[in-house]
């Protein structure tokens, strides 16, 4: 944490947390402060996303743009000192931090509307939407000013993401 909670002790019933991937030093401090800020029997919530697409059909590979983008982004965020990997890691750390029946529920969240499933599909355009307008900003000051990448170079590489996630040929998806 950068710095320390000023709630007192037993402070709060609930605690929700959402996308903080990115944003957090010390995830185990984190929770540590979290738990002593719930009172007896109260609860802590957070949905955290993944940040590397994947599929299940092979339709993103190892070299494919969506895996070096994510690598990178990996990379740059680790370099930083705020991994983007919370996702998978909350569950053992929460439990390390005295939280007690921890339940992790884990999610595909499709981007774009390649799903079968109605309700998927539209949720996977309104992702492909959130990606569309959101990798720049997530994006850009971790391969410039991390990585060292050219800017020039960061936004035509983005242009082309962007272009290739609304290309359709992917049936990629992230984990909540």
């Amino acid at each position: 944490m950068a710095q320390e909670w000023t709630f007192p002790k037993n402070y709060f019933s609930f605690i929700h947390v959402r996308g903080f991937y990115g944003s957090i030093r010390d995830w185990s401090d984190f929770y540590k402060e979290a738990y002593d800020a719930i009172e007896p029997g109260g609860w802590f919530e957070q949905a955290e996303v993944s940040v590397v697409p994947i599929s299940d059909d092979g339709s993103v590979t190892l070299d494919h743009i969506f895996t070096k983008w994510g690598k990178n982004s990996l990379k740059a965020a680790e370099l930083f000192g705020k991994p983007l990997t919370i996702w998978k890691d909350a569950k053992e750390l929460l439990g390390k931090a005295g939280f007690e029946e921890v339940t992790e529920k884990v999610y595909k969240l499709p981007i774009g509307g390649w799903s079968s499933d109605p309700k998927l599909k539209d949720i996977g355009m309104w992702n492909q939407l959130y990606w569309e307008y959101g990798v720049e900003a997530w994006s850009m000051a971790l391969m410039t000013r991390v990585l060292g990448v050219c800017i020039t170079t960061r936004q035509q590489k983005l242009r082309y993401l962007i272009k290739y996630a609304n290309s359709g040929r992917t049936t990629k998806y992230r984990y909540i």
